[in-house]
């Protein structure tokens, strides 16, 4: 959208999220955001990949987390927690345009962005955000998965940042 001044317009600090079945073979895929309508909560928080007429997302980190469902009820969430995984990269495409390309994820973020996050460094922040406008569908792939996990049977990817109210009026 071309707005510098996007993260600080109207805005509230957002989250959204999305799980889906880890790949099983070490060197699978999931994409994650397409599709959500299918998943509903609590392994997504929204219903379509593409925001309201009114509201974007000036993304500003990325992070993954293995997450286990309670076996009895698989609805209900017993662990979130975040993990390194062990090789990987991903795309996140906004529209037709891949906006970050074949970035890794092996290891932890905090050598790419030189910011930590205690000792399962699964955040990635971005050095400026990158805006997700309305109606603009989004989706994030990630390839070439090796966790090492055994026991964890869903991988949850996070978008956070200021989720902005736009008022054209006065914002454009």
């Amino acid at each position: 959208m071309g707005l510098k001044t996007l993260p600080k317009m109207q805005g509230t600090t957002r989250a959204v999220y999305d799980t889906v079945a880890l790949p099983v073979a070490a060197g699978g895929s999931a994409v994650f955001f397409d599709g959500v309508g299918a998943r509903p909560f609590p392994a997504s928080n929204i219903t379509t990949n593409r925001f309201e007429v009114n509201s974007a997302l000036a993304v500003q980190a990325i992070a993954f987390y293995l997450v286990q469902d309670n076996g009895a009820d698989p609805a209900l969430i017993s662990n979130f927690v975040p993990f390194k995984i062990n090789r990987g990269f991903f795309d996140l495409i906004i529209g037709n345009q891949t906006v970050l390309k074949k970035t890794p994820i092996n290891g932890g973020f905090q050598q790419i962005t030189g910011r930590t996050n205690g000792s399962a460094s699964n955040k990635m922040w971005l050095q400026s955000p990158i805006v997700i406008p309305p109606q603009v569908r989004f989706k994030l792939e990630a390839r070439d998965l090796q966790t090492g996990a055994t026991t964890i049977n869903n991988i949850a990817c996070v978008l956070y940042g200021t989720g902005v109210l736009l008022n054209t009026k006065t914002a454009l």
